[in-house]
């Protein structure tokens, strides 16, 4: 299964599966799942750090590009707002916007058998994608099946 995900959302989705940490969001790897699902979590989030990895080096670029050979833009210079900031702010945005492709297995909302307080919205579009997904091909496998009338 594939689902296209912008680099805001990959973000937020390595936090939903490994967590913080701080502990604050234990993630998804860290509930008591069966060995094969956590498996797949894990291959999961390990196709997501090169995606990270590019989009850090990419935001670093940007700020380089702006900060003036500091290490950080800032935001007011001589008491007045720097609008180098609010463009570098722009194009981290854009960054942030960009959408990959990630392949990775179907999950099923059944599979996740446990109580918690943590909320996943990342990982719960990615089952109902599957669950859409399913459905259309189910629907086309029925269409296909239909018998002919004469």
């Amino acid at each position: 299964m594939v689902s296209e995900l912008n680099i805001e959302a990959i973000l937020s989705l390595q936090v939903e599966l490994g967590g913080l940490p701080d502990g604050s969001k234990r993630g998804l790897l860290n509930h008591s799942l069966p060995i094969q699902i956590k498996f797949s979590l894990r291959q999961l989030l390990l196709k997501l750090e090169p995606q990270i990895k590019l989009f850090y080096d990419m935001k670093n670029e940007v700020v380089a590009k702006f900060a003036n050979g500091k290490e950080s833009v800032e935001i007011e210079i001589d008491g007045k707002p720097n609008p180098d900031y609010f463009k570098c702010l722009e194009e981290i945005g854009n960054l942030l916007q960009q959408t990959i492709i990630i392949e990775h297995p179907v999950f099923k909302i059944e599979d996740f058998d446990f109580s918690t307080d943590e909320n996943f919205p990342v990982f719960f579009m990615i089952i109902e994608n599957g669950m859409a997904q399913q459905n259309g091909s189910e629907k086309k496998k029925a269409k296909s099946e239909k018998p002919k009338s004469a």
